[in-house]
C-alpha cells in the first residue's frame, strides 16, 4: 500500500513539473524584427535596425538599416553598439554601456533594440 501511495505522489509531482515546463516556454520568438528609435539627429531620420533572434533566444545578427546620425561619430557608434548587443545573454535585461560622445545615439539605438525585442516577445 505504501508503495502505491509513493508511486502516486511521484506521478503527481512529475506531471506538475512537466506541465509547468511547457507553461513557462520561451519569452522571445525566433525571427527577424525591426525597431526604430530617436537618436541625436531626431529631426532627420530615426535609427532603424533589424534584429535576428535565434531559437535559443539570443541575438544572432543586427543590421543598421537607416539613420540620420553623423558619419563621423554616430555611424561608428551604431556599429560599436551593434557589436555590443551581440554579446547580450539575457534579452529581458538589456545593459549596454553608452558610447563616449554619442549618448543620444546610444539611447536611440537602445530604443530601437527594445522596440524590436518587444515585437519578438511572445504575447
Amino acid at each position: 500500500m505504501k508503495f502505491r501511495k509513493m508511486n502516486f505522489i511521484v506521478l503527481v509531482v512529475l506531471i506538475f513539473v512537466l506541465s509547468s515546463c511547457s507553461m513557462f516556454g520561451k519569452t522571445f520568438q525566433q525571427g527577424v524584427y525591426e525597431g526604430t528609435g530617436i537618436g541625436y539627429h531626431k529631426d532627420d531620420k530615426p535609427i532603424k535596425i533589424s534584429v535576428t533572434i535565434d531559437s535559443e533566444e539570443k541575438i544572432r545578427d543586427i543590421k543598421i538599416l537607416d539613420h540620420g546620425e553623423s558619419d563621423a561619430i554616430g555611424s561608428q557608434a551604431l556599429k560599436d553598439l551593434a557589436k555590443k548587443a551581440l554579446e547580450i545573454n539575457d534579452l529581458s535585461d538589456i545593459k549596454i554601456d553608452a558610447v563616449s560622445n554619442a549618448t543620444k545615439t546610444t539611447n536611440g539605438f537602445l530604443e530601437a533594440l527594445q522596440d524590436a525585442l518587444e515585437k519578438a516577445r511572445n504575447k
